[in-house]
């Protein structure tokens, strides 16, 4: 897919002789950070809209770093940089579709996985029925943000981001307990960051 891409919008730069060079090292640096970023990218986006949303979502992110160089250059942390992107991105399609208002508590439809002995799946359902909000943040820790960073990435405090993973954990500890009845007196651990 990248290569593709990375021929279509460079291709005006094959005839101009010094701008190839530049032109083909920000395509490799792209190239490099796509290959090391994009599947959690799209993973995050997978969390917290539908597939299609993510495909059309993680396409135009990368695209427009093809066509942007400078916004790589800009970013002091890159990652965090993409899943601020791709969230906003996310929300903003909400917007164009006047479903904003359910982001509070809407949870992700989900394939109906009700009853299945593989844990993946039941915890995959358990997550997609968490609110918007607790799953964003649920997500961005396990991608390995600290509680500032998803505060900063979220655009809001650090305590509310505390709160929405306290929630979310919660939620999941309940949702999974039927799972293993013995670890119903165990206690979930806060990581502090």
């Amino acid at each position: 897919m990248l290569g593709n891409i990375v021929r279509v919008i460079t291709s005006p730069f094959a005839t101009q002789g010094r701008f190839v060079d530049k032109a083909e090292r920000h395509q490799k640096v792209v190239q490099i950070l796509y290959e090391k970023h994009a599947d959690a990218i799209f993973h995050f986006l997978l969390t917290i809209s539908t597939h299609a949303t993510a495909q059309d979502i993680s396409q135009q992110l990368w695209l427009k770093l093809l066509e942007n160089p400078d916004i790589i250059k800009r970013q002091n942390n890159f990652v965090a940089y993409m899943f601020t992107a791709a969230r906003n991105a996310v929300i903003d399609e909400y917007k164009r579709n006047n479903r904003l208002t359910e982001l509070d508590t809407s949870s992700m439809e989900t394939s109906s996985i009700v009853h299945s002995e593989n844990i993946d799946d039941v915890f995959d359902n358990a997550l997609c029925n968490l609110p918007f909000y607790q799953r964003e943040a649920f997500c961005l820790q396990q991608e390995g943000f600290s509680l500032q960073e998803i505060a900063n990435i979220t655009h809001t405090e650090k305590e509310t981001v505390k709160t929405r993973l306290r929630y979310a954990r919660s939620q999941l500890q309940q949702s999974l307990a039927g799972l293993y009845p013995d670890s119903t007196n165990v206690k979930s651990t806060e990581v502090k960051r």
